[in-house]
């Protein structure tokens, strides 16, 4: 008998934008590392018109959370290499 392990991560975050601090898009993403498990990243479009209004600001905060969902896939396969 053998212990077979997989760890599941589930990332959130708001690109939150304007003067009145508006949450314009939600960004999240699940990783495993179970190979039955495809990993996933997800937007969602939570105010549609404080979006189109600061476009660039939501576009940079979806690229770095794009960086820090690469990230954490690096660091979740270097977890599970060294074991």
């Amino acid at each position: 008998m053998a212990l077979e392990k997989q760890k599941e991560v589930n990332l959130t975050a708001y690109s939150v934008v304007g003067d009145d601090k508006k949450q314009a898009v939600r960004l999240s993403a699940t990783l495993s590392t179970s190979d039955n498990t495809n990993d996933s990243a997800n937007q969602f479009a939570m105010d549609n018109a404080t979006y189109m209004a600061h476009k660039a600001e939501v576009r940079k905060d979806i690229t770095a959370f794009q960086n820090y969902v690469y990230e954490q896939e690096d660091l979740l396969a270097s977890e599970m290499t060294k074991e």
